[in-house]
């Protein structure tokens, strides 16, 4: 099991993550990027500002739905569902398909990957942005990575489905 902090900076142009381990490194980050309409997040390892993964918003739909891509590889997409009184999501992605519950305020968030826990989000805000606190419940560097990009295309599903890029 490992723990990191998800800090959003709500002072800068496009969404911008600070993503640090339990020791308070800062270890990946991200930075969005808006392109007309079309809005791109960028997922960086922060020792060697190297590109992880890139999330796009697919454009016109109803619901948000996100793709996440590895170089040109598509690795996952998020898709929100219908739901009244809590959060449902869709993922559908090269490792299976998950199931992602939340509660009506998107303060407590569970990846559930057949029936077990995968990622537990507790969301905290904070004046100057928010802030996460995810538990992965699983060592393996890869998943590690694309789990807290899930949550970064959690963030911006539950957030920015509205306003300019929609």
């Amino acid at each position: 099991m490992q723990k990191f902090y998800i800090l959003q900076k709500f002072i800068s142009f496009g969404d911008e993550y600070h993503i640090y381990d339990e020791n308070e490194n800062e270890v990946y980050y991200a930075k969005e990027k808006i392109i007309s309409i079309a809005v791109k997040v960028k997922i960086f390892r922060n020792i060697d500002d190297e590109l992880i993964y890139t999330i796009k918003k697919k454009l016109l739909r109803i619901l948000p739905k996100y793709v996440l891509k590895r170089k040109r590889e598509k690795i996952a997409s998020i898709k929100k569902r219908l739901a009244f009184f809590k959060h449902r999501f869709s993922v559908r992605s090269k490792f299976g398909d998950f199931k992602i519950d939340g509660d009506l305020y998107s303060r407590n968030i569970n990846i559930m990957f057949n029936e077990e826990p995968k990622v537990k989000i507790t969301k905290v805000v904070m004046p100057f942005g928010d802030a996460y606190e995810v538990t992965i419940f699983n060592d393996e560097k890869e998943n590690i990575e694309f789990y807290l990009a899930l949550v970064i295309m959690i963030d911006n599903c539950l957030y920015n489905s509205k306003g300019l890029i929609d």
